[in-house]
């Protein structure tokens, strides 16, 4: 991997006087953000496999910047990055990084270090690029001395309210590490490398099945499905089952527990060669709603002998259903319908130019 120069803004003797501002009548010293961001980056770019050559220890005695860039050039590193902290009018807020106007190789790294910035939610000042330009206040030693490509990375403003709070603040812990994580992030893109965390990864565990004792929950059962459900499994099986009612008493559910997998698979089988609904279910709250026991609601069936027709038909096929009065548009709604009595129930409403939705 690559050899990386990472300077740490300042020294522990730069404030007082002037790196550093005061509030409230206590001195926060731009060194000390600087010194903790920097070993968190150099974790993480050891983490990432690089070599880390530091010109400024932390919480040490500030290092002449000739002294920084000789050691650099000496040691012949791939890059530099410098950290920092901004100062300014209290009005003004954001990250922004620095690199020397004619280097085309500092101006992608700085590009990918202020990119990484705006995708963890952080402003930044003005575009967040600045190029170096002799006689200017972009004039910088750290990007102009080095004969590698350079960045300094302001990050932040000390003398702005909302900034001062992640640089100094309750909210500084959290805003080290998105910083230090955006900046090697940026790093590793312009080496064209991926990015590795240090940290062990917080992805949610997936929760695994059960492999013994599978669980069938049937739902739109009428009462002669019912029986029908009941006197199978007490034919077929040994397993203990139950059977509720939804409110009002309506659309019966039967539950069985203490399947083996050969049974489970049995019983699956011939509730699908019945056209009736069902689901494996791993959980206690057996009203929780699924997306697979499908309801027809269907409206308008006021004219030719509608309701009658469809109520026949969903009695013939052993389907619950539900029938709704409202003002005159008669509704009927069904439920627990398995894939193939569903299509046949949809067709026959579309052949007689009905409406009907899924619900």
């Amino acid at each position: 991997m690559a050899k990386i120069g990472l300077d740490i803004g300042h020294g522990v003797n730069t404030f007082p006087p002037n790196k550093g501002v005061y509030r409230g009548g206590k001195g926060y010293a731009e060194h000390s953000f600087n010194a903790q961001l920097g070993k968190r980056i150099k974790e993480l770019l050891e983490a990432n496999g690089h070599t880390v050559i530091m010109g400024q220890q932390p919480n040490k005695k500030d290092v002449p910047l000739t002294t920084r860039t000789n050691l650099y050039n000496r040691e012949k590193v791939d890059i530099v990055v410098s950290l920092h902290a901004n100062a300014g009018a209290s009005s003004v807020e954001g990250r922004c990084v620095f690199y020397w106007g004619t280097s085309s190789k500092g101006r992608r790294l700085a590009t990918h270090i202020r990119d990484e910035i705006k995708k963890a939610g952080y402003s930044t000042h003005g575009d967040g690029l600045h190029a170096g330009v002799l006689g200017t206040w972009t004039n910088l030693h750290i990007t102009r001395e080095t004969n590698m490509p350079a960045v300094l990375i302001e990050h932040g403003f000390m003398t702005n309210n909302k900034d001062f709070e992640l640089i100094f603040g309750s909210k500084q812990a959290q805003y080290i590490e998105d910083m230090a994580v955006a900046d090697v992030k940026g790093i590793q893109k312009y080496f064209g490398q991926n990015f590795k965390s240090d940290k062990p990864s917080k992805s949610k565990p997936t929760a695994s099945k059960p492999k013994a004792n599978p669980k069938i929950r049937t739902g739109g059962l009428n009462e002669a499905n019912m029986n029908k459900v009941t006197r199978w499994l007490k034919e077929n099986t040994d397993g203990w089952y139950y059977t509720f009612r939804g409110s009002g008493g309506n659309n019966p559910v039967l539950r069985t527990g203490g399947l083996n997998a050969a049974a489970r698979k049995k019983f699956g089988a011939w509730l699908d060669g019945e056209g009736l609904w069902w689901t494996t279910e791993y959980t206690a709250n057996h009203r929780t709603p699924t997306s697979n026991n499908i309801q027809i609601r269907t409206g308008g069936l006021s004219t030719q002998g509608a309701v009658g027709l469809v109520s026949a038909w969903l009695t013939r096929n052993k389907c619950y259903f539900v029938g709704i009065s409202s003002r005159g548009n008669p509704v009927i709604v069904t439920g627990g319908m398995g894939t193939r009595i569903s299509k046949e129930f949809t067709d026959l409403l579309d052949e007689h130019g009905l409406w009907w939705r899924t619900v």
